[in-house]
């Protein structure tokens, strides 16, 4: 048809195929939670295991006989990864893995939810676990990660975290509220602990999840984006998303842009002059009610959603395409009620 699709015309009916659709379905072992593109390899961290295939740079990068492949003993969820300049770190169900061409080495045992770099500091990560608070992880000398030390003073599950400075971290669980925590100079435990909710400006004392984007602290909430005034001690809906009236993910795209899930749809975040943000939602209404569980813009010609069903790839040049001569005139020759009244205007 004229906007690139095939229709099939079947022995049992009619079928249509969305040659020119922006998205493909990547299907993944599990649910995918995060990804990776590095040297030429793609990673993907489900809840089955971390797989790799080969990746080549192209508008259809996955299309070919590539083959996902479960690398050694990483069975189970991988919730996060972080790039490193030698690979990159793994946030695992049964530790932190750092990974490096097509070798997984195991280097803490503790379940992780997510890892954070440490500002100015390359060689240390700050890990969040399901259950005794944060980890510090080093790179010694020789380019291999472990684990420093167990930071004290905060046992609650740490699923994300997001460093404002050295020595001060947020820590939101979706069931635990959020959390500000401030570090001694050695980093080896947390001298002070605040609590923040609903006294504090939040709409909710649940679902609340912490980013850092573009060097900003955000809070998406029930209730749109917010953050933390330091004036005021509290929190308020940030000004610049006034047009979010609810969120959940957030992602770092490209040119400043900011990709959002609100729990319910996906948004591409675009800025204006005056500094605001404004969703762009149409040309991801395929994906409303689907859960998505990251984000990730590799460049302009290629972005992931890891879903419950495997790896959706968006590429905008295909968008564009189909949407070209679209717009046409509906005419309407009948209305009908559905039910017993018969009132169809005023």
């Amino acid at each position: 048809d004229r906007q690139g699709n095939l229709w099939l015309c079947l022995d049992d009916g009619v079928a249509h195929i969305a040659l020119n659709s922006p998205f493909s379905r990547i299907n993944t072992e599990g649910a995918l939670l995060t990804m990776q593109v590095l040297d030429n390899q793609i990673y993907l961290g489900t809840t089955q295991g971390i797989f790799n295939a080969n990746w080549g740079v192209s508008s259809n990068a996955l299309k070919g006989k590539s083959t996902f492949n479960l690398m050694p003993n990483t069975q189970e969820q991988a919730w996060r990864f972080l790039t490193t300049d030698n690979g990159f770190l793994a946030a695992h169900v049964r530790g932190v893995f750092h990974i490096n061409g097509q070798t997984a080495t195991k280097i803490t045992d503790d379940y992780t939810w997510t890892l954070a770099q440490m500002p100015n500091q390359p060689n240390l990560v700050i890990g969040g676990t399901s259950n005794q608070g944060l980890i510090l992880l080093e790179k010694d000398a020789s380019g291999n990660w472990h684990k420093k030390h167990h930071i004290k003073g905060f046992e609650e599950s740490s699923r994300y975290v997001a460093i404002e400075q050295e020595k001060h971290i947020w820590v939101s669980d979706p069931l635990r509220g959020v959390f500000r925590l401030t570090l001694s100079e050695d980093l080896k435990k947390v001298e002070k602990t605040e609590n923040f909710g609903i006294t504090e400006g939040l709409p909710s004392q649940t679902y609340n999840f912490v980013y850092r984007i573009s060097d900003e602290i955000l809070f998406a909430t029930e209730q749109g984006v917010f953050r933390f005034d330091e004036g005021i001690g509290s929190f308020r809906k940030h000004e610049n998303f006034m047009q979010i009236p609810k969120a959940r993910k957030l992602s770092e795209g490209l040119n400043g842009q900011i990709w959002c899930w609100t729990g319910e749809r996906v948004a591409l975040l675009n800025k204006d002059k005056e500094g605001n943000y404004n969703p762009d939602y149409k040309r991801f209404d395929k994906l409303s009610g689907m859960d998505i569980y990251n984000i990730f813009a590799l460049d302009s010609q290629n972005v992931f959603f890891g879903t419950p069903n495997g790896l959706l790839q968006y590429n905008p040049s295909f968008f564009a395409q189909s949407e070209e001569n679209t717009n046409f005139q509906v005419h309407f020759r009948k209305v009908s009620a559905l039910d017993n009244d018969s009132v169809f205007f005023a």
